[in-house]
């Protein structure tokens, strides 16, 4: 008989033994406690799963998401870097302290691309446009990217896809995109 089963059997044990306590105090210790702790990447993912409905958090932090749970950031200022969120094109706009603004970084674009021979740290954006913005890494920067995207550590992979190279004559370095022969000043 259809009317006989219940949308509850189609569920875990672990989310059925969250719903009871969705409306209660108890929302973060029993998620955490019904959740593997070794599943949760981050800090960032428990604090939109407590924002989520209970079937999307538990879904969410136990790596079987049917719903992808959408990524909010809100402005963040330094004394030298002012970080603004575009929560609807999942981007992020990065300007100095002078109001300049140096570049548009997709929030899947904030990671950590360090160059093998030199050791530096570039942030760069790759929106699909043509277009490219390059951001040489300091910790400063590094350490506001982390707050707002609530991270322990961003990401680190090796450069790839572009060569570090410098004008013979001016001594200023810039970024090429291989194959493309595309040049990127780099924003220091």
């Amino acid at each position: 008989m259809i009317g006989s089963i219940g949308a509850e059997s189609r569920y875990s044990t672990g989310y059925n033994n969250l719903k009871p306590n969705r409306n209660q105090n108890k929302w973060a210790d029993t998620l955490a406690q019904t959740v593997d702790k070794e599943d949760i990447s981050s800090r960032a993912d428990i604090n939109r799963a407590k924002k989520s409905t209970v079937m999307d958090s538990y879904l969410a932090l136990s790596g079987k998401t049917i719903n992808t749970l959408k990524q909010e950031y809100s402005e963040y200022e330094s004394e030298n870097y002012r970080i603004v969120p575009d929560n609807e094109a999942e981007c992020f706009d990065i300007y100095n302290k002078d109001g300049e603004r140096l570049g548009a970084f997709s929030y899947s674009d904030i990671k950590i691309r360090q160059d093998e021979t030199t050791g530096k740290q570039f942030l760069i954006s790759e929106h699909g446009t043509m277009s490219y913005d390059a951001l040489v890494l300091d910790d400063e920067l590094k350490d506001e990217l982390q707050n707002v995207m609530d991270k322990d550590s961003l990401d680190v992979e090796t450069l790839q896809g572009f060569t570090l190279n410098t004008h013979s004559g001016t001594g200023i370095q810039y970024l090429v995109k291989d194959g493309e022969g595309i040049k990127i000043y780099i924003q220091v």
